[in-house]
């Protein structure tokens, strides 16, 4: 499992990029922590002879950590939606840019 033939007939490994989705990021906040659900795929995926890795696009270093107690949901949900759906946006660049660097 986690093989495919390459073009000369050989194992290569299957490469996996896990992605935790920038949702918290457009509210202006940072989830600066692992995402444990994704991570605990990952880890399956590797026992399994994936490669994978896992890229955080909620993690900012200039954004303000989450506050479960904090109303800026429900806010900053029109600026949200808005941000969300233009695909120019710099965090989407910002995914786009990470999974090409990672070539899955």
């Amino acid at each position: 499992m986690g093989h495919l033939l390459d073009k000369r007939g050989e194992k290569a490994r299957v490469k996996i990029l896990l992605v935790q989705p920038p949702w918290l990021r457009f509210f202006g906040y940072g989830l600066h922590c692992a995402p444990m659900g994704i991570g605990y795929v990952g880890a399956h995926l590797r026992l399994n002879g994936y490669k994978v890795d896992v890229y955080n696009a909620d993690y900012s270093y200039a954004q303000k950590r989450v506050n479960v107690t904090n109303s800026g949901f429900t806010h900053g949900h029109d600026e949200y939606i808005r941000n969300l759906n233009d695909r120019s946006h710099h965090i989407w660049t910002q995914v786009k840019e990470a999974i090409k660097k990672y070539n899955p």
